[in-house]
């Protein structure tokens, strides 16, 4: 397993895709996607509540629902928008988020009756 510590305190950014110029909440799934060999498709920040979900079912060849392990991509019903994190292991998350200024890592227990689905691309 990773270490994800370096990424702790990366800034939050509208459309950021890289710990240099920072994050946001798809760019940094798709990251460390990326930093694990796996190619996924490069979503920008969809603003509807229901964005990140409809591209995620609308690739529903690839992603597939899936058990809450390291690697998989949690998606989530906030006020007005979704939000995905990225699986640690079975009990914590790390994602960029703009509330926290950028990136943490939380505990899942925390955010579960948020979670609307657990994915993974294949």
């Amino acid at each position: 397993m990773r270490s994800y510590r370096d990424l702790i305190g990366t800034p939050y950014k509208v459309d950021g895709r890289s710990k240099k110029e920072g994050f946001d909440c798809y760019g940094l799934v798709h990251y460390l996607h990326k930093e694990n060999g796996i190619k996924i498709p490069d979503y920008k920040a969809p603003e509807d509540a229901c964005g990140i979900t409809a591209l995620i079912l609308g690739e529903s060849v690839r992603w597939k629902p899936t058990e809450l392990k390291e690697g998989a991509v949690l998606v989530f019903k906030l006020m007005g928008h979704t939000h995905v994190g990225y699986a640690i292991d079975e009990n914590t998350f790390i994602h960029a988020w703009e509330q926290t200024g950028g990136v943490t890592i939380e505990r899942i227990s925390r955010w579960k009756y948020k979670i609307i689905g657990v994915y993974k691309w294949q």
